[in-house]
């Protein structure tokens, strides 16, 4: 055997290796059940749905998601818990840096507003309406399959796209959200 037909057997096994070994791989995953991790701490809406207000909330539906990601908070009142939420999605929001404009805080809520909520975070959206809050609350509900009350994530379209539960810090909402907006062409 001569030194060039040596140096294509081990061109040819290399190329064999090369494209082979990513299938060994993963039918090894799949043999033995092995699922990387996911990176997001937040959970994931599995249909990804638009929210929809009722004509009563008196704003343009259109305009309130578009073009923006928003944090969301839905509450019948706007109490302790709901204060501190609405806090952390401010230290979250302001932590964005150059991504704040892509970023908007919603707050439904089924009784008017405090005037010191409203003078503490002046750049929040409220919407102050009961049927709203009802509507919402049951559509967040039913697409999240969860009761508790928590900071959702609604894509410029509409749709309702993560949910963070109560318990989760806010350092993961913005770590999800800056990973988020990093991958993002929308918003």
């Amino acid at each position: 055997m001569t030194a060039s037909q040596q140096r294509g057997r081990w061109v040819l096994l290399g190329m064999v290796l090369f494209f082979a070994a990513p299938l060994v791989i993963v039918l090894t995953m799949h043999f033995f059940n092995v699922h990387p991790t996911g990176a997001s701490h937040g959970v994931l809406v599995a249909e990804a749905k638009p929210l929809k207000l009722p004509t009563s909330a008196g704003v343009d539906q259109s305009k309130l998601w578009q073009d923006k990601w928003n944090l969301l908070y839905v509450a019948e009142r706007c109490e302790a818990v709901c204060q501190q939420s609405i806090a952390e999605m401010r230290q979250i929001h302001a932590s964005l840096e150059k991504d704040i404009p892509r970023v908007q805080r919603v707050l439904i809520t089924a009784q008017p507003t405090d005037a010191s909520i409203k003078q503490q975070f002046p750049d929040l959206v409220i919407i102050s309406d009961a049927t709203t809050n009802t509507e919402v609350w049951q559509q967040v509900t039913a697409l999240t399959q969860s009761q508790e009350a928590s900071i959702y994530l609604v894509d410029p379209f509409g749709n309702l796209a993560m949910r963070f539960p109560p318990s989760l810090p806010a350092k993961d909402i913005r770590k999800d959200l800056v990973r988020l907006l990093k991958y993002s062409w929308a918003g």
